[in-house]
């Protein structure tokens, strides 16, 4: 039975240290992904900006390149961002990865047998139900001899008046 609980303890914290894992994982990368978004919110807005400046020059027919090439560099700038956060998060994934690997390395594999963690208990159980029933068994023998000696007494001293 102390056998089942050890397994049990190790594998309790075996699944905490691979939630904890998880769960750092996935709020890093959703904090990175929530920028990702933001930046590439901020590209599409400063491309519509190229877009209705080129169609706003070209309609008066005077569209330079230097219009727009800070828009452009922007983007630019935005787009480096984006794979540098990208990078972060995959980073961030082999770490896991690699936590996830150490954490199955350092423990057994924890493998519990119900059927015979329930044969155990059932056998503890029996084996306590068992003693109980002698100890019973010998109270009620004891208190039948005594009974069976305040009865022969009682016996006797009628016997002797009558």
């Amino acid at each position: 039975m102390a056998d089942f609980f050890n397994k049990l303890k190790k594998g309790l914290d075996k699944g905490t240290k691979i939630v904890s894992a998880k769960s750092n994982t996935l709020i890093e990368t959703n904090k990175l992904k929530s920028e990702i978004s933001t930046i590439n919110k901020k590209k599409k807005d400063l491309i519509m900006s190229i877009g209705e400046k080129v169609y706003e020059d070209g309609k008066d027919g005077v569209f330079e390149i230097a219009s727009v090439e800070t828009l452009i560099t922007e983007v630019s700038d935005a787009e480096a961002k984006v794979a540098d956060l990208e990078l972060k998060i995959a980073k961030i994934l082999e770490e896991e990865k690699e936590k996830m690997e150490e954490i199955n390395s350092d423990d057994e594999v924890v493998d519990v047998d119900y059927e015979e963690v329930k044969e155990e208990a059932v056998e503890a159980a029996t084996e306590t139900v068992e003693e109980a029933e002698e100890a019973a068994q010998e109270v009620v023998d004891e208190e039948a001899d005594g009974a069976a000696d305040v009865a022969e007494e009682i016996s006797e001293d009628t016997e002797e008046k009558y």
